[in-house]
């Protein structure tokens, strides 16, 4: 996701001409095979200076989380370069990285901005090779070098010192030069790239370190890469496993399919040594979002070794927006399959598709988040939020009427992480007797209009009895489900509005506790842990097929002994005073209507043995008519075991 100093790179590489020249057996380009990790800064969170050197740092982010520092760290703004680093409060300091798989051999490049007159030393244990390149900000013409390799076995860089730096340079020993043969570094300001690189033996998994002496510099960029030398391998070369650094795709909410445009740059796919063809698909929750032009009917493409071979093949994927804002995230499945008797891992990239245009937007779901809980005990609940294209982070609060008595696990999401979603718990106390509490959950960001959240809180004498309910989507990415009140776990007895939002080009087929009920909003009463399951299939949404409301017929039962009848049975329906059950045959012709007082279930009789039927359920509360819509086919019984068609 972080194209690391992009421009800087392009405006270094016009600046002189590069002549690559082989020495040995080695080439330190070959150790720059993939991108493992890339950072700005810009995805870590700040640090504040710790109380005491020596103290660890555990930094945060989506970039900085798993790396740390016991020399009093600090990551924010680092004023001599105006950009985003880290830096020390102290003579110097040591990050040390989060683990990284290298294949064989990489390297990792440092962008180090000076701002002082002491020399400055960076080491990192179990380098083979260092390099310079000295950036220029106020003077290009001065720009003599372009990404200069040392291979002397030193695996360290001083700033201005001449046995480091081996100033005049042997060109027998360089792998990459331009025109000069003087490289100086000053000891007073400047942006220095320095490469470091791990021999082939440096494989598996890794935690790199790099120690920095003296004050006056910061660390405002971090890449880290693998090498291949030889290794069988297949992957992107241009966007690492981390999940903060995938492809990302924006759209319009309700865009057309495949309408959605890059943010970033392409993926781009080789295959070292195999010579097998590669198998592309998309994984994961949000897979359906994502697709590629000429796709198997199974959604896969397969590219030819051909084309991959030691060459880069840029690949396009098609991204679908939503019907809703919102983040979808899945995964490119890179897969060589087999060669040589060994397989190959297959490499993973991210993809991120972001729906709601290009305006700062949050994210959440503004229904009420419901707390029970006993005299001075405590209830959590949370809640899932999104930032799209925002310019800062976001700032959570609890205000209203009783405020006081709610907890937020965090009150900031930085905008990095909230791309991705986060999700937050709010917990509450329970008061010391019985009553209800109302706050409200208050989100936002500059520049993006502000999110409310109400919160009621019930504290009982009696402990509550809590259940859960769970609704799932099938095709998964075919819909969303939103309840009011949110959340998963409810007081039983409760009342619970469930409703179904199709994505462009599917509709609501059947629930399967009711196979007959087509509709997009349900009601529930929590009665024990509840699961259900509502099934899409392609079509276009007619909110109007079925009456409103929460009526629901469910599966008929068989009767012990009773081969002309079937039982059965619906939800309640508050107000409702009685219910006229219809029954069908086969050709779903009307044949018996049946009027029911308040109970909520019936007998159907009179029925031919070993035949199939339906039944659909209605009630009139005031002015509105609910109606359950047809269920089944349920077959009476017989001399034979009885089924249901696959209806639970």
């Amino acid at each position: 996701m972080r194209r690391l100093f992009k421009l800087i790179s392009l405006r270094i590489y016009s600046l002189a001409l590069l002549i690559i020249v082989g020495f040995g057996s080695f080439s330190v380009l070959a150790q720059k095979d993939i991108l493992l990790y890339s950072t700005d800064f810009t995805d870590w969170n700040d640090s504040p200076v710790p109380s005491s050197s020596g103290t660890v740092v555990n930094f945060a982010g989506v970039g900085g989380t798993g790396f740390s520092s016991a020399s009093s760290p600090i990551v924010g703004v680092y004023a001599p370069s105006a950009t985003r680093g880290i830096t020390w409060n102290s003579s110097g300091g040591t990050l040390t990285f989060r683990p990284f798989d290298f294949v064989s051999g990489g390297a990792v490049v440092l962008w180090v901005y000076g701002d002082g007159t002491n020399n400055r030393t960076f080491t990192v244990p179990g380098a083979s090779s260092v390099g310079f390149d000295d950036v220029p900000r106020t003077n290009p013409s001065a720009q003599k070098y372009s990404d200069i390799y040392y291979a002397a076995a030193a695996n360290n860089l001083g700033s201005g010192a001449t046995t480091a730096l081996q100033q005049t340079l042997d060109v027998t020993k360089i792998g990459l030069f331009a025109a000069g043969n003087v490289a100086q570094i000053s000891k007073v300001g400047g942006l220095y790239k320095i490469c470091y690189f791990f021999p082939s033996t440096y494989k598996g998994t890794q935690t790199i370190t790099v120690t920095g002496l003296n004050k006056g510099y910061g660390i405002v960029g971090i890449q880290v890469y693998s090498g291949i030398n030889g290794t069988a391998y297949v992957a992107s070369t241009n966007y690492p496993k981390a999940p903060a650094d995938g492809l990302v795709m924006s759209g319009s909410v309700g865009g057309a399919a495949n309408s959605g445009v890059a943010v970033n740059s392409p993926v781009k796919i080789k295959e070292w040594v195999s010579t097998t063809d590669v198998k592309l698909s998309i994984v994961g929750i949000d897979s359906t979002r994502f697709s590629f032009s000429g796709a198997a009917a199974d959604g896969s493409l397969t590219i030819p070794n051909a084309q991959v071979f030691n060459i880069e093949k840029t690949l396009s994927i098609n991204f679908s927006p939503s019907v809703r804002a919102g983040v979808a995230n899945a995964k490119l499945k890179i897969d060589a399959g087999t060669f040589a008797g060994k397989v190959i891992p297959p490499y993973y990239v991210s993809l991120t598709g972001i729906t709601g245009g290009g305006a700062p937007q949050i994210v959440a779901d503004t229904a009420t988040i419901p707390f029970w809980t006993s005299v001075v005990e405590v209830a959590t609940n949370s809640i899932r939020i999104a930032g799209l294209n925002l310019t800062n982070d976001i700032t959570l609060s609890i205000v209203g009427a009783n405020p006081g008595r709610f907890t937020l696990s965090t009150p900031i999401i930085t905008k990095a992480d909230a791309l991705v979603g986060k999700t937050v718990s709010i917990s509450y106390e329970g008061q010391i007797s019985e009553m209800t509490e109302n706050a409200i959950l208050v989100i936002s960001s500059i520049n993006a209009a502000t999110v409310k959240v109400p919160l009621k809180a019930v504290t009982s004498d009696l402990q509550p009895t809590l259940n859960t309910l769970k609704i799932s989507v099938k095709p998964v990415g075919s819909g969303y489900i939103n309840t009011s009140p949110a959340g998963t776990r409810f007081l039983s007895g409760s009342s619970v509005i469930a409703t179904v939002t199709p994505e462009t080009g599917w509709t609501v087929d059947y629930w399967q506790d009711a196979a007959g009920n087509n509709r997009y909003k349900r009601t529930f009463i929590i009665a024990g842990d509840m699961n259900d399951t509502v099934v899409l299939k392609k079509g276009i949404v007619d909110t109007t097929s079925t009456a409103p409301g929460g009526l629901t017929a469910y599966a008929a039962t068989y009767i012990l002994g009773d081969n002309n009848s079937i039982k059965a049975s619906w939800s309640s329906v508050t107000g409702a005073t009685s219910y006229v059950v219809k029954v069908y045959d086969s050709t779903k012709k009307l044949i018996q209507t049946l009027t029911a007082p308040t109970v909520t279930s019936s007998t159907i009789g009179s029925l031919s043995p070993g035949s199939y039927y339906y039944y659909s359920v209605e009630t009139t509360v005031g002015a509105q008519t609910q109606n359950s819509g047809l269920v089944g086919p349920f077959r009476t019984t017989g001399d034979f075991t009885p089924f249901s068609c696959g209806q639970p």
